[in-house]
Formats: C-alpha cells, structure tokens, sequence
C-alpha cells in the first residue's frame, strides 16, 4: 500500500506532488479546471512530482492521480 499527497493547498507557484510507492511507473497526473477541462497531463515519473502552476488563473482544479484508466486518488485545489 502507498499513499500519495500534494501541497501547498492552496497553491501560488507550485504545486508538489509526494507518492510512498517505489515503482511509480503508470502512473499519471491531469489536471483540470473546475468545468472538467484537462489542463495538464503528465506522466509521474518520481516520487515526487513538481508542477508549475503560476501560469493558471486563480481558482479552483481537480487534480486526478491515475494507474491506467483507474483513478487512485482526487484532489480539489486552490490556485491563488
């Protein structure tokens, strides 16, 4: 088992991405606003994970980590 978290919440410049699993291969991030529009998708490559937000209106996202099709874990985050 393994646990994954992001912070800041809320966010002014980045946003990291920490996940407890070795093999973090497959997995993915995207990131969407509010209305579902895909923002950013990345593959996960390490265990911890940056992402530059300062580029994005402030307001609030979905941040989905994904295996595949399945969702492992969501996220609602503030960008400031």
């Amino acid at each position: 088992d393994f646990n994954i978290s992001v912070s800041p919440n809320p966010a002014y410049d980045i946003l990291k991405i920490r996940i407890t699993k070795e093999n973090v291969s497959g997995l993915q991030f995207w990131l969407s606003d509010i209305n579902g529009k895909l923002i950013i998708r990345k593959n996960i490559e390490s265990d911890e994970t940056v992402i530059s937000v300062n580029q994005l209106k402030a307001g609030f996202y979905i941040l989905v980590i994904k295996e595949g099709r399945r969702e492992l874990k969501t996220f609602k985050i503030i960008i400031q």
